[in-house]
């Protein structure tokens, strides 16, 4: 039987300061991955956590992928595609690495601090 382990998680806690979305726009015009994070963000007090992603790729003419580190969560996003996702990611720094081969433009995404209802364009 495989050993089951724990990890704390971000998700599902109400914020100190009440819900907050973080415009983070993926910058893909001269590179095909972004990596970021929300230290500063977290640092400032801003948000402490990410619970819901509203990415918008309707522009896009290629699909998108975005991984937030620690539990290696990804979501997928088609050319042309726009949604709100959950995301599922380990308390502390919140970093990720999005790629999008080919696409040169801004993506616009938010990032909120609560959970925002699954929903795909």
């Amino acid at each position: 039987m495989p050993i089951r382990m724990s990890f704390p998680l971000a998700n599902t806690a109400k914020p100190v300061a009440g819900p907050v979305g973080v415009n983070v726009p993926l910058d893909f015009t001269l590179t095909n991955n972004v990596s970021s994070d929300l230290a500063l963000e977290q640092m400032q007090g801003v948000l402490d956590f990410v619970q819901s992603i509203y990415i918008n790729n309707f522009a896009n003419t290629k699909a998108l992928s975005i991984t937030f580190n620690g539990l290696q969560y990804q979501i997928n996003v088609a050319a042309g595609g726009w949604g709100i996702y959950p995301v599922l990611g380990t308390a502390g720094t919140l970093s990720w690495t999005a790629t999008s081969v080919g696409a040169g433009l801004l993506v616009p995404t938010i990032m909120f601090n609560v959970a925002v209802p699954y929903f795909k364009g």
